[in-house]
């Protein structure tokens, strides 16, 4: 039996992701005879808690809790501004100029939205506003939600529902204690 070391992650969120074993993964290569099928599956070395911790629902979470803290959402109330131009939902989150390597990882995680340094201040700003990396994060985020953002969050989804763009209900607010979503 063949096996293969491969990671599988959300991004890079750290430069030793792969020194963990929660992530590793085999690919097993099972060969028989000529009356057996050769099947490759994926096996966990350790499995990951019943609790749901992926990779993904963790970038969620964090996700969330960015937005909620430093962040806010845009949701256009008409569709044209006065001077004619078509208005756009957003996401940003606002990054102190220290924290700018963490914006950077966030956008190359997500591999969408771009990074401003915000006039007159010491902070940049990531934003995401292309329709398909905007339903990226909210398909992310939905669910995970902790405060009364997650309004928004619903009038958002309602706005992109209304343009027939997704089919995605709002979740509601994440109750669970803070200890299990870490």
């Amino acid at each position: 039996m063949c096996r293969h070391k491969i990671w599988l992650y959300a991004g890079n969120l750290s430069e030793n992701y792969r020194s963990n074993p929660q992530e590793t993964y085999y690919l097993e290569d099972s060969r028989g005879s000529s009356e057996t099928t050769r099947q490759n599956y994926l096996t966990i070395e350790q499995k990951r808690a019943s609790n749901g911790n992926s990779e993904e629902q963790k970038l969620g979470s964090y996700l969330a809790g960015l937005i909620e803290g430093d962040g806010c959402i845009v949701v256009p109330t008409q569709e044209r501004s006065q001077a004619g131009r078509i208005n756009y939902p957003g996401i940003e989150i606002t990054f102190h100029a220290k924290d700018f390597p963490l914006a950077m990882i966030i956008q190359k995680t997500l591999n969408c939205g771009s990074l401003q340094k915000k006039a007159g201040v010491n902070a940049y700003v990531f934003a995401v506003r292309a329709e398909k990396d905007m339903i990226k994060v909210i398909s992310l985020i939905n669910g995970r939600m902790r405060t009364d953002k997650i309004q928004t969050l619903g009038r958002l989804i309602e706005w992109y529902k209304k343009k027939q763009v997704i089919d995605l209900n709002l979740l509601p607010k994440d109750e669970t204690p803070l200890e299990n979503s870490a």
